[in-house]
């Protein structure tokens, strides 16, 4: 997909899915601890989760955009995937709908990252050829 927005628009997304998930952690944090079956402070993960949101939307929403600190999105996204791997290898008490949440959710998260690993690529090569 060849498109100058396709890092911003990538960078929103990601920014207003975080801010939804961070939300909802906090908000339903008693819900998330039965449906999975553990005993875990979701809603500290969803204050955390709110925070990476407005670093993302911050990013997003600069003109040019940093590369850097979207390589740094990248790189906050890919942590997430491998630990939801990590946490899907590992733990035998969470439930098998907490454990669909954690892989589907890597799998949106991984795309994220590809999508804005793309966008880097197609504004570097913008500018190699402007």
């Amino acid at each position: 997909m060849k498109s100058p927005n396709l890092l911003s628009r990538t960078l929103k997304l990601n920014a207003l899915f975080s801010l939804v998930s961070g939300v909802l952690l906090i908000a339903l944090h008693q819900y998330w601890q039965q449906l999975f079956g553990i005993s875990f402070p979701f809603h500290a993960t969803g204050a955390g989760i709110l925070l990476f949101a407005w670093y993302v939307f911050k990013t997003a929403r600069q003109t040019p955009i940093a590369i850097k600190a979207a390589r740094y999105v990248i790189i906050m996204d890919l942590s997430w995937v491998l630990m939801s791997i990590v946490v899907l290898l590992t733990s035998k008490s969470i439930s098998v709908a907490g454990n669909w949440l954690i892989g589907l959710t890597a799998i949106l998260v991984a795309d994220f990252a590809m999508f804005q690993y793309l966008g880097i690529k197609n504004l570097l090569n913008t500018k190699n050829t402007a």
